[in-house]
């Protein structure tokens, strides 16, 4: 491998880290908006339904132990107890 094809593969795969980055922060902000307005609700409310927040529209559905928030192409299942989130876990799932 010569230094011009070594370097051209590590300025292909900056970029690839750096564009994987830029969408994990997006993705990384929109979860914190809907975070913060949920735990906002709780504190104010017996109970979370449907919200907007920062042009995210977010379905909420109530489970055993707390609420799935989905949003976009991601659930947000948090935890609750006395109307605070004590815990919470992300993941992408398919269009909903």
């Amino acid at each position: 491998m010569s230094i011009v094809t070594a370097k051209a593969d590590y300025i292909r795969k900056a970029n690839e880290v750096y564009l994987n980055l830029r969408s994990f922060e997006e993705v990384f902000s929109k979860e914190a908006k809907v975070i913060t307005h949920a735990k906002c609700l709780l504190l104010r409310e017996e109970s979370l339904s449907d919200f907007e927040v920062g042009g995210i529209r977010v379905r909420v559905f109530q489970t055993v132990n707390g609420y799935d928030l989905y949003f976009e192409n991601y659930v947000l299942s948090i935890v609750t107890y006395d109307r605070q989130i004590i815990d919470f876990q992300m993941k992408r799932v398919g269009s909903f």
